[in-house]
């Protein structure tokens, strides 16, 4: 055996975990789930490899394979997940990158002709085991469905909405509650769901960390207290500056557009995070925590399917059977309840803006 493997172990694939279930196909992978593995981990250096095949020309194919993935590795380490360049080479198409959140894994996928079993090569050190990773990419031999959802627009845990009996807690919505709308009066919520974000998570994609918007941030009271909300969550915005721009008082920005200059900031604190998804009949402009945002639109946010519990998905299977046409065309939902500006736009507004000349949600 070549030493050139010394370091290189392989488990089955039916030793792993995806999102703690054992029975999860690797064609449903998706970037940002959580993986873990379990039993024990076979060096190719030795005998042990056997152990998991079935055929002494499984054994034979796995250790030609492996001989040059483990050599190109060792030429070139693990990708980190921003090295995008390294991502497209052709010996990381196939592989899957792994994190504590702190050190990255690889995990390159092999397929045995005889036994049609799927084992996993960890070329440069195998992750602890039953230990909880992020899947922080993926290559084409996962045939992931897809590498990164679109933008976000939720709630965090703990966020109050004007509702029709007051205020209530964004967790506690459901399915036929009536939330308070700005522009139309008392609106029922077609669809609640949730995504909850480990710590984990949250460092391999610091772009889905809330951004907190302090109390007062938009006058005395707004908010109150401080609301978090995710990157793309639109905040109403009036301003004199947005009519000189655009012909319009009100307009729709990101809350990643107001961090900085403009009072915002990413919440770093956060250890984790569960975001609530709350579409409502149209586009509406709602209230939370005393100040105007929008609710879901499934035209410019994900719908975070795969990830839904029980109760959401079946609701929104309800909503599409009610409107099917939606299913496949998100924007037959209906127009954007304001302008919503994207980040060149906002960029000039906040400069037109600035922390000096204030600036203002509706409540």
């Amino acid at each position: 055996m070549s030493m050139g493997l010394r370091g290189a172990f392989i488990i089955s694939w039916a030793q792993t975990r995806i999102e703690g279930d054992s029975d999860y196909n690797k064609k449903d992978l998706a970037e940002g789930m959580s993986w873990s593995w379990h039993g024990r981990a076979f060096p190719l250096e030795g005998k042990d490899a056997a152990l998991v095949l079935t055929s002494s020309r499984d054994l034979l194919q796995l250790r030609a394979k492996a001989a040059r993935v483990v050599h190109k590795f060792m030429q070139r380490p693990a990708p980190l997940p921003h090295l995008s360049s390294d991502l497209d080479d052709p010996l990381y198409r196939d592989a899957m990158v792994l994190s504590d959140g702190v050190r990255f894994f690889s995990a390159v996928p092999l397929t045995l002709e005889d036994s049609r079993e799927t084992v996993l090569l960890f070329p440069d050190g195998m992750p602890p085991a039953r230990q909880h990773l992020t899947i922080i990419s993926l290559g084409g031999g996962f045939s992931a469905r897809f590498r990164r959802q679109g933008p976000v627009v939720c709630f965090v845990k703990g966020t109050r909405l004007a509702a029709l009996k007051g205020e209530i807690a964004v967790e506690d919505v459901r399915a036929g509650d009536y939330l308070v709308t700005r522009d139309n009066g008392l609106k029922e919520v077609l669809w609640v769901g949730q995504r909850s974000l480990s710590g984990a998570q949250l460092f391999a994609m610091p772009h889905l960390r809330p951004i907190r918007l302090p109390q007062g941030l938009f006058g005395k009271g707004k908010p109150e207290p401080d609301l978090l909300v995710s990157p793309d969550h639109r905040v109403l915005i009036k301003s004199p500056e947005a009519r000189a721009l655009w012909g319009e008082d009100e307009v729709m920005m990101r809350a990643q557009d107001l961090v900085g200059d403009l009072g915002a900031r990413v919440d770093h604190r956060a250890a984790s995070v569960t975001y609530f998804h709350v579409m409502l009949e149209g586009h509406q402009v709602v209230i939370a925590n005393s100040v105007a945002v929008d609710s879901f639109h499934p035209a410019y946010a994900a719908l975070p399917e795969d990830e839904m519990d029980a109760d959401a998905a079946a609701c929104l299977d309800d909503l599409y059977e009610r409107h099917p046409d939606l299913a496949g065309h998100p924007d037959l939902f209906g127009p954007a309840v304001r302008r919503m500006l994207g980040a060149a736009e906002a960029a000039i507004l906040s400069a037109h803006l600035g922390p000096s000349r204030g600036i203002y949600g509706l409540s």
